[in-house]
């Protein structure tokens, strides 16, 4: 009888790496507990930047509404996107996007993992 090859390790993360991880998530779990409903902007570790309304976390992600908010709502602000022949920019009175170009993802949540997050800035306090 042939017995199977058993599992290799491939990867096993430092112990103190790995507390420091943990305590750096539960930090940012609590903090955004306390901000929830308030604006902020997000920065990631891959200098990705998203701004939005917190609307909440848990202890693996943080969720953050990203749709218009404000005077966005009233008309799309920019000028016409020039990255397609002929296109003028949405009426007035459609809401703008933030995150995303298509109109239907303009308000969505985006689920951020709080791991990694590099800044988390108060907005409009």
């Amino acid at each position: 009888m042939v017995q199977p090859p058993l599992p290799q390790v491939v990867y096993n993360a430092d112990p103190s790496w790995l507390q420091t991880l943990v305590a750096v998530k539960n930090t940012l779990a609590d903090i955004a507990v306390r901000c929830t409903g308030l604006s902020v902007r997000v920065q990631t570790l891959d200098g990705r930047t998203y701004e939005g309304i917190l609307m909440g976390a848990d202890r693996c992600h943080l969720y953050l509404h990203v749709g218009p908010t404000g005077a966005e709502q009233t008309g799309y602000p920019d000028p016409a996107y020039s990255g397609y022949p002929g296109y003028t920019g949405y009426p007035a009175g459609y809401p703008a996007p933030r995150a995303f170009f298509a109109p239907v993802l303009s308000s969505a949540i985006l689920p951020l993992v709080l791991y990694e997050l590099l800044v988390i800035t108060l907005l409009y306090t």
